[in-house]
C-alpha cells in the first residue's frame, strides 16, 4: 500500500500536527435539555461526509460536565461520563472511541462501521443531557491538518531532505508565533543537491483505492500513503517536491482520494524573492500607533506592502520604499490579539521571509492623580503631585496648566516616577 523511499519510513510526527485535543473558543450556554450537534472534520472544520477511522469534532452545548482527554489507546468509549453512540438504518448501534470532551466540544473516532450510509449520532453527558445529529459515512473523506488548526494555510507537516549518502534531515514547514493564526509557510529549498520529501498528516484517507497530489496544478509523485501509527485516525502522505518549482513562492497543495479533494493547504517554495533582516520596533502595545515602523533587508525596491500574520487588528498605511528599507505607519487596535506574530514584505514576485513582531497588552488601568485630588484648589506656589501606577505604563508625563487642557505652568517627562514637585505656581488658587 505504501512505498518506502531510501529508508524514509512513516515517522512519528510532532504534537503540533494533531490539534484534536484543543479546546476551541466556543461560548458556553446555560440551557437545559437536548440540543442539536454540529459535527465537522477535525482537520478541515467543515461539515462533510465522514469515513471509517476518521477523526471528527462535534460541537454543541453541555456535552460534558468537565474537560478531559484520553490518556491511553485504545480510546475509551466513556470519557468523563460522556458517550458517543451511533445507530444506522438497520438499528445496529455502536459506540465511538473518544479523544477529548468539554462542555462545548467532543473529539471522537468514527468506528469501523460495516456499511455506508446515514448514521444517527447521540452524545450523552454524565448529567443526562442528550444532544443529537446525523452524519453520512462512506469510504473516504480526505482532510489535511493545518498548523493554525483551522483547515487553511500552512499544513501541519514536515519536510525531510534525503542526501545521496542516505542521511535524512528533518526541516520545519511552518513558522508559528503565539497569537492564534500566526503560522505561516517557511520557504523550502528544492534546488539543492538533496531530494526534498513533504510529509503531510490528515484523516479520512486510509480507505483509498487511488490517491494523487497536486501543487499549483502540477502533479506530484506520491511516495506512500497509509495510516500513521502514533495516533488513532491519523493518516500520512509522503510526496516529492520537484526541483522545477524552485522560486515559485506560496503554492496551493491538494490531495485527491478516490476523486474527492482535500482542503487546499499552502506551502512556500524558495528561495524568497526578498530578504528582510531587521524590524524596528519589534513590539508595540495594543491600542497604540507607530508613526514609523521600519523593515530593513535586501532587494526591497519593488515592495508593495507589509503583511502581518494574523493581519487582524493592525492597519498599515503611508508605505515608503527604498532598496534596503520599507517604512509605514502602523495602527494597532486596542482589541488586537496579544502575542507574537509574523511580519513580511511582499511584491508582485512574492513575499519575503518573516520576522517576529509582538503585540503587547495595552494599558488596562490608566494612571490617576491622587494628590492633590481632582477638583482641589492648590495651596502655595510649590505643590507635590502624586499619582497611581498605570497598568503596562513605564513612563509618565505631567502637565499643569492654568485652564483645562493647558500645560503652560509645567510640562515635563517624569520617567517612571509617580510623584513630582512643581514650583512657581500662581498663589491665587
Amino acid at each position: 500500500m505504501a512505498r518506502v523511499v531510501r529508508g524514509l519510513n512513516f515517522i512519528r510526527m510532532p504534537r503540533l500536527c494533531l490539534a484534536v485535543g484543543a479546546l476551541l473558543p466556543f461560548a458556553l450556554h446555560a440551557q437545559q435539555g437536548s440540543s442539536k450537534l454540529n459535527t465537522v472534520s477535525a482537520a478541515t472544520f467543515k461539515q462533510q461526509s465522514f469515513a471509517r477511522g476518521m477523526i471528527v469534532s462535534s460541537f454543541g452545548d453541555r456535552l460534558a460536565t468537565s474537560t478531559a482527554s484520553a490518556a491511553r489507546t485504545p480510546l475509551p468509549n466513556i470519557l468523563a461520563g460522556t458517550t458517543v453512540k451511533l445507530v444506522d438504518s438497520r438499528n445496529v448501534e455502536g459506540y465511538a472511541g473518544i479523544f477529548f470532551v468539554s462542555p462545548t466540544q467532543v473529539n471522537w473516532l468514527v468506528p469501523d462501521w460495516p456499511t455506508d450510509g446515514p448514521l444517527n449520532l447521540t452524545i450523552a453527558s454524565a448529567a443526562g443531557v442528550v444532544s443529537t445529529g446525523t452524519i453520512q459515512i462512506g469510504k473516504v473523506a480526505p482532510g489535511l491538518f493545518t498548523a493554525n488548526a483551522n483547515g487553511t494555510g500552512v499544513p501541519a507537516a514536515m519536510a525531510v531532505a534525503l542526501s545521496a549518502d542516505g542521511s535524512q534531515t528533518v526541516l520545519p514547514v511552518a513558522d508559528c508565533g503565539t497569537a492564534p493564526g500566526s503560522c505561516i509557510p517557511l520557504h523550502l529549498d528544492v534546488a539543492g543537491p538533496t531530494d526534498l520529501i513533504l510529509l503531510l498528516f490528515g484523516t479520512g484517507m486510509r480507505g483509498y483505492s487511488t490517491i494523487s497530489a497536486h501543487l499549483a496544478g502540477q502533479r506530484l509523485e506520491v511516495l506512500g500513503a497509509q495510516a500513521q501509527s502514533q495516533y488513532p485516525g491519523l493518516d500520512q502522505v509522503n510526496v516529492r517536491l520537484p526541483r522545477a518549482l524552485s522560486g515559485s513562492g506560496d503554492l496551493q497543495l491538494v490531495i485527491t482520494v478516490d476523486g474527492q479533494e482535500s482542503n487546499a493547504v499552502t506551502i512556500a517554495i524558495g528561495p524568497a524573492p526578498h530578504r528582510i533582516t531587521a524590524i524596528s520596533p519589534e513590539s508595540a502595545m495594543a491600542g497604540r500607533s507607530i508613526p514609523s515602523f521600519t523593515v530593513r533587508g535586501e532587494s526591497l525596491g519593488n515592495t508593495v506592502g507589509i503583511h502581518f500574520y494574523p493581519p487582524e487588528g493592525i492597519t498599515v498605511t503611508n508605505l515608503a520604499v527604498s532598496a534596503d528599507a520599507v517604512s509605514a505607519q502602523l495602527v494597532i487596535a486596542s482589541s488586537a490579539l496579544v502575542g507574537a506574530r509574523r511580519v513580511c514584505v511582499f511584491s508582485a514576485t512574492g513575499r519575503s521571509n518573516c520576522l517576529h513582531f509582538a503585540v503587547l497588552p495595552g494599558i488596562q488601568a490608566p494612571a490617576e492623580m491622587t494628590d492633590p485630588p481632582p477638583g482641589a484648589r492648590l495651596v502655595g506656589s510649590t505643590v507635590t503631585f502624586r499619582w497611581t501606577a498605570g497598568s503596562g505604563v513605564d513612563q509618565y508625563y505631567l502637565a499643569v496648566g492654568s485652564s483645562l487642557g493647558a500645560h503652560d505652568l509645567c510640562h515635563a517627562d517624569q520617567a517612571n516616577r509617580q510623584q513630582a514637585v512643581v514650583s512657581g505656581l500662581p498663589v491665587d488658587g
